[in-house]
């Protein structure tokens, strides 16, 4: 099983490869989209971040990616936004080109007109998981389509991945693992994902909230499960983790977990990283689920042992019981 890791500036190479990164992930501010279309439309569902989240110049991509395959690391450019239109998809033509030019190994696409111009180019097709496949049908559909490797979205079960990829041979999978999961569908969203405007959950999530209900009795007991149920709501998924289901996906045949977060800082990437790393050796070595679950590395700090508790930020809550039944 691979990890794959964000990655926006050449110093993080080494840092992340010394904790354990098999891959990287990126994205590119360009400058001729930006010209066209401004930086409020974006290809890569980050662009907004500007420099928090993706690389600015294309000399700086040039030296990420000469210094990763110096270490034999593939280096993935993200262009996954929902639509693309035909003018778009030809100036992304372009960059291809130049990510090709310079060593890159994969595109990874929503968009389903892009599959072609980057097969043509002999670059790696990566379907993004805003392209929603949920199940078996779908992903064969992609397959047929030419795509290389497929990435789950967010809310798929552990049984829907196990049976996606025993029945869809020849393509890679890859799941969410560590950071950054959402309350809502990635490939249903259509609100912007940016620091200027915040991102549509993020505003919902601050939007001041009034609870009605109609029992009169047992009103103050109902008033506090109304108020605990909107904290609960609040806390979804600030810090999603995934590390308790390693076992599964790697016995899934999961091809390689993600790493999120293009805009956290480089001690918390490498820890996540690292802490994966580990958490994947462990799985290997356990015989069963339980021996894993028993031996496991949890994240070490009172607020995360906190989330893994309640069982409100597991990428797979599928799993949740079964770390319940191991006292953990």
């Amino acid at each position: 099983m691979k990890i794959i890791a964000p990655i926006r500036s050449e110093e993080q190479v080494d840092i992340f490869i010394q904790g354990g990164a098999d891959e990287f992930y990126c994205g590119f501010m360009y400058d001729k989209w930006e010209q066209q279309y401004s930086s409020e439309i974006e290809y890569n569902r980050r662009g907004n971040f500007a420099e928090k989240a993706n690389i600015r110049d294309i000399e700086k991509l040039e030296a990420i990616i000469s210094a990763s395959n110096h270490y034999n690391k593939k280096v993935f450019l993200t262009t996954n936004a929902l639509r693309i239109t035909q003018k778009q998809a030809d100036l992304l033509e372009d960059l291809f080109k130049s990510f090709k030019k310079m060593g890159g190994h994969g595109v990874i696409i929503s968009d389903l007109t892009l599959i072609d111009r980057v097969k043509q180019l002999d670059l790696f097709v990566v379907l993004s998981s805003c392209a929603n496949v949920n199940n078996l049908q779908s992903a064969l559909f992609f397959k047929n389509l030419g795509v290389d490797r497929i990435i789950f979205p967010r809310d798929i079960t552990l049984n829907d991945i196990g049976n996606i990829i025993s029945g869809c041979p020849a393509v890679e999978f890859e799941s969410f693992l560590m950071n950054s999961a959402c309350k809502f569908v990635d490939g249903n969203c259509l609100g912007l994902h940016n620091s200027k405007y915040k991102s549509l959950c993020k505003f919902i999530d601050r939007c001041e909230r009034q609870s009605y209900y109609t029992l009169k009795e047992h009103e103050e007991f109902m008033s506090d499960k109304i108020m605990e149920n909107n904290d609960y709501y609040k806390s979804l998924f600030n810090n999603a983790c995934g590390l308790c289901a390693l076992f599964d996906l790697i016995n899934c045949g999961v091809h390689s977990v993600k790493i999120v977060g293009r805009m956290l800082p480089n001690d918390q990437l490498y820890n996540d990283i690292k802490n994966t790393g580990e958490n994947i050796t462990i799985a290997k070595h356990s015989k069963n689920r339980e021996e894993y679950l028993n031996n496991m590395k949890f994240i070490d700090s009172t607020e995360e042992k906190i989330i893994c508790s309640n069982g409100f930020n597991c990428y797979y809550p599928d799993i949740y019981n079964c770390i319940q039944g191991c006292g953990r």
